[in-house]
């Protein structure tokens, strides 16, 4: 997990602008001090070239052979003429290097001439360690032309040199000059611009990670307020308003049109928030006077139904006419049926109301409350003569969810079964958990239903048998539906059509 400060969104825009904008700045430093390198060589180069060609030039073929000749009565004053020539130059354009010449080569050596140094070694042996510099003697003894070197190393250091060739009154080549500069020379002017480039390269890190940090403020801190009021809308806060900073105002872009957008949005949703709450408390008075008016409805119709039903204790019931018991009779048990309803329609419209509460001490045992549920049902499986079983993958299932609400939920589905099964019928409750959440299936083999009914039969007042009507209210499993719904919990329902049984399962979450 990276730190806070590495995702913050002006820290990821600045990263990459400051690197992108360094290494823009490092090629054009890395490019112009590659010229200017080249340029300050090219300079050295052709410096050099115009003192090897001058000194050449007032060197006379003819002394320079005098000069090497084997009569030392005619080769020292030679030598010493053109030794003094090679010293004058040398002082009066301060060229700290000595020059030499060179005979023609045979291979990789020559032989040295006339040298300006204080000490003669005139006929030595010289070798090219260098095989460019040997292609530059050549070329400058053959072609007649000044050449000059790259930069080179031998034995002696590091150098540049340039050859100038020593012609006759014929023009052919008697020896080839060279002027050679140290390194040295060359590096302090190319540390000069190295320094230079170094410079410029701190200078670009400095702005490249100032223009960074400032392009990423710009950019992210408009973002950045979007994202604070948005995270406030959580809070019900939809004031927005958020100011559009100055630069955006006169430069407008995308994030100019984002946060008017984005205030426009929060204003809108401030008035449809109130609008809904408003909507919201008129619909919450209207839902409890819905409730009371069927609370009412439900009341007064237990109220004359509890009157009609003291009739079957008349006793002139007995002496009257059997047709006129069997239509008294007939009323008394459509009064208790209505009543049965009246009693479960109120059931549906408190589950419908429930506001779900869960255990705030401690979490209960799912499997210990269904084995006191299905205790009470196993007594009534028994006197229907239907073989009842218990069966449990876990001994322990915590749930959250009260006692007596899950009594109603499982309740039903167990009556329904015994209610609508067969003679030696059997009824198969198992629990189980699966994917993390309470699974109680309840199995039946009885009447069963077409299996096109099986998300109709949990609608209230639906009766999928009109025949057997009578024995139920139609509102039983639409309140466990509800109520399982509240707690997250589902309920569904399966059947391979008549007498083919019933299957419903119930899910239930764990309790965290």
């Amino acid at each position: 997990m990276l730190p806070a400060f590495f995702r913050k969104l002006w820290f990821k825009i600045a990263v990459p602008t400051a690197i992108l904008t360094f290494i823009c700045i490092e090629l054009t430093v890395s490019f112009l001090l590659n010229k200017s390198l080249e340029q300050t060589r090219s300079e050295v180069q052709k410096t050099l070239s115009v003192v090897a060609s001058t000194t050449a030039l007032g060197i006379s073929a003819d002394d320079h052979l005098a000069a090497l000749s084997a009569d030392t009565t005619i080769s020292r004053p030679a030598f010493d003429v053109i030794h003094s020539q090679m010293n004058r130059i040398r002082e009066r354009i301060g060229f700290k290097e000595h020059f030499y010449t060179l005979l023609p080569n045979s291979g990789d050596t020559t032989k040295f001439g006339v040298m300006s140094h204080p000490k003669s070694f005139s006929g030595d042996i010289h070798i090219f360690r260098d095989t460019s510099v040997r292609s530059a003697f050549e070329q400058s003894f053959h072609q007649k032309k000044t050449t000059f070197t790259n930069i080179y190393s031998d034995d002696n250091g590091t150098w540049i040199s340039a050859f100038a060739p020593i012609l006759d009154s014929k023009g052919n080549a008697v020896a080839v000059l060279e002027a050679d500069l140290t390194y040295k020379e060359y590096f302090a002017t190319e540390q000069k611009l190295k320094l230079e480039a170094n410079i410029a390269r701190m200078a670009g890190a400095l702005v490249s990670g100032l223009l960074g940090m400032i392009l990423g403020l710009l950019i992210a801190k408009p973002i950045a307020a979007v994202s604070n009021a948005v995270s406030t809308i959580a809070d019900n806060n939809f004031q927005g308003n958020i100011r559009i900073p100055f630069m955006l105002k006169y430069l407008p872009d995308e994030t100019t049109s984002l946060i008017s957008n984005f205030n426009q949005m929060a204003a809108q949703l401030g008035a449809t928030l109130n609008a809904l709450r408003q909507a919201n408390i008129r619909l919450e008075s209207l839902d409890n006077a819905k409730s009371v008016f069927l609370k009412f409805v439900a009341h007064e119709l237990r109220t004359p139904l509890n009157g009609l039903n003291s009739l079957s204790f008349i006793p002139k019931l007995q002496d009257l006419e059997p047709d006129s018991a069997e239509i008294l009779e007939g009323g008394i048990q459509s009064a208790e049926r209505l009543k049965l309803f009246a009693f479960s329609a109120e059931q549906y419209i408190q589950a419908l109301n429930h506001k779900p509460t869960l255990e705030s001490t401690e979490n209960a045992n799912f499997c210990e409350m269904m084995r006191y549920i299905i205790e009470d049902y196993r007594i009534k499986a028994a006197e229907a003569g239907i073989t009842c079983t218990y069966k449990e993958s876990h001994n322990l299932l915590a749930t959250s969810i009260p006692y007596d609400i899950v009594e109603k939920i499982i309740a039903p589905l167990l009556d329904n079964a015994i209610k609508f099964n067969t003679q030696n019928g059997t009824l198969t409750i198992e629990v189980q958990l699966i994917n993390s959440m309470i699974c109680c299936m309840v199995e039946d083999s009885g009447v069963g239903f077409p299996s096109s009914y099986s998300e109709q039969i949990f609608e209230p007042f639906f009766v999928a048998d009109i025949q057997g009507h009578s024995r139920g209210s139609g509102v039983s499993l639409a309140t466990s539906k509800v109520l399982a719904e509240h707690y997250n919990g589902t309920i569904r329902a399966n059947s391979f059509g008549e007498k083919g049984g019933s299957l419903f399962i119930v899910t239930l979450p764990l309790a965290d």
